[in-house]
């Protein structure tokens, strides 16, 4: 993070390790957005082995009262109970930025 102030940036995009709750960019506390852009049956040892176990350990990242955008192919409704119980700023779908022309 040295780096970034160092360099005076106004905008950083921190892409998470393994994501989650236990993924290192959670010491930012108060990002401007939280963003997942998919969830896939990906590091199952640590997070989890099916897409549901996944995608809480992933909503990990999610902040309260930071809004938080998600890709297509996630589970949508474990998301946005997680999103309610995080107390995010919103829950937002590519669809809802981007229109329905979105695949």
């Amino acid at each position: 993070f040295s780096f970034f102030q160092k360099r005076k940036a106004n905008v950083v995009v921190l892409e998470t390790g393994l994501g989650g709750r236990l993924d290192a960019t959670n010491v930012v506390t108060s990002p401007e957005l939280c963003v997942i852009t998919s969830i896939g049956l990906e590091h199952t040892r640590i997070l989890g082995d099916t897409i549901e176990l996944i995608a809480k350990e992933k909503a990990g990242i999610m902040k309260p009262g930071v809004p938080v955008l998600v890709g297509p192919d996630v589970p949508h409704s474990v998301m946005r109970q997680c999103a309610i119980e995080k107390q995010t700023e919103g829950y937002y779908t590519c669809n809802d930025i981007l229109g329905d022309e979105v695949e």
